[in-house]
């Protein structure tokens, strides 16, 4: 890639500042929350109701044919929610979670919470409530919560929360989606920030493929962004020696794939990007958008493999 897109960026700022052009006024809309109240009162998709702020995240996995190749096609697995991101805990935290298939023949085995910290990667979550779960046509939609107690972290600071699922496809290979994200821990013990790729990451996984990972590097804003918003954005192989190369990056926003709306294309690149700052909010209508940062990974079977983040924003 060129020397410009292959800037290394500062680290993350806190959630505060100019840097990510927050207004002060408080936006309470889709994909953002800002009341304080009950997790059972909270509405699980508009993010409103949580003890802090949260915003709708999605990371979605897809294994299609690559045109014009014999691969085989079974479409997506979606997993996402309202998530803290980098908001501060000081008690048991309440995730709701959902996950999605569309056009997919596998079957789901499970879904993992895993928590992160710079001594510990540990599954702490194995939910098979949805074990068996198909959806060869149309799409299917099921929700699960969770409980993470502040217990599970053996450090305080900045820590890391994953969710993945696993499903089970018709030709014995397995489809994994995969959501990465940071946030505050306040649980008394030794302060010890995460500091390996501590950004948001959506992820998508194949045998065979690895992962092919999209990544949102720098803190979500919390409210609306003026139209000068451009956050840092990154497709990259991060070098695991059984992940394939990304062989096409692209950033929409208002895309719609379900719907068969494209949405506007906003950078693409035909191997990896970034990490770079992506001018998304200059020509975006005041109110709520959504970023698409899709990675693929062309794999020698005659499939792509994709790792897509799905993230909200909001112009002012």
């Amino acid at each position: 890639m060129s020397n410009r897109l292959a800037t290394i960026l500062p680290p993350l700022p806190e959630k505060t500042g100019s840097s990510l052009h927050i207004m002060a006024l408080a936006v309470a809309s889709l994909g953002f929350a800002f009341a304080n109240s009950s997790p059972s009162h909270a509405d699980r998709a508009d993010c409103l109701g949580y003890p802090e702020k949260r915003q709708f995240v999605e990371a979605q996995s897809w294994w299609k044919r690559t045109p014009n190749a014999s691969g085989t096609d079974f479409g997506h697995v979606h997993l996402g929610g309202c998530i803290p991101e980098r908001e501060t805990h000081t008690s048991e935290i309440t995730l709701d979670v959902r996950v999605v298939m569309h056009a997919n023949p596998g079957k789901i085995a499970e879904v993992v919470l895993v928590t992160k910290t710079p001594s510990t990667e540990t599954t702490r979550i194995k939910d098979k409530s949805l074990a068996g779960m198909t959806c060869p046509t149309g799409t299917c939609e099921a929700w699960l919560r969770w409980k993470v107690p502040l217990s599970w972290f053996d450090s305080s600071g900045l820590q890391e929360i994953r969710y993945r699922v696993y499903v089970d496809e018709p030709d014995g290979n397995r489809m994994i989606s995969s959501l990465n994200y940071q946030t505050y821990i306040r649980n008394g013990r030794p302060l010890r920030p995460v500091t390996r790729y501590p950004y948001l990451r959506g992820k998508g996984w194949y045998t065979g493929a690895g992962y092919c990972e999209a990544s949102f590097r720098q803190p979500l804003p919390d409210a609306g962004v003026s139209s000068a918003f451009s956050p840092a954005l990154a497709m990259v192989d991060h070098g695991a020696s059984n992940d394939r190369a990304v062989t096409h990056a692209e950033v929409l926003r208002d895309a719609d794939f379900h719907a068969g709306k494209p949405g506007k294309t906003l950078a693409e690149k035909s191997d990896s990007l970034g990490p770079t700052p992506v001018p998304v909010g200059s020509d975006s209508a005041e109110g709520a958008h959504r970023l698409i940062i899709k990675a693929d990974c062309d794999d020698p079977r005659g499939s792509t493999n994709s790792g897509i983040l799905v993230v909200p924003f909001k112009v002012n």
